[in-house]
């Protein structure tokens, strides 16, 4: 991810910089990390969440 979302003109050296260090971000421990972040927005916990804003909304 750049610093900037208006602006990439780091992108290339970023871009560089994860080539050259690819096993560094591809172990396991990052592909773990990475495997947790994604299990937080399965489907199934949005509609679950969605489900609890719709039960507190009638609740109220």
């Amino acid at each position: 991810m750049t610093e900037s979302r208006l602006e990439n003109d780091n992108l290339p050296a970023l871009f560089s910089h994860v080539i050259n260090h690819l096993s560094e971000y591809n172990s396991r421990q990052q592909q773990q990390q990475r495997i947790e972040f994604a299990k937080q927005f399965l489907y199934k916990n949005q509609v679950s969440k969605i489900e609890q804003y719709l039960f507190d909304l009638k609740v109220k």
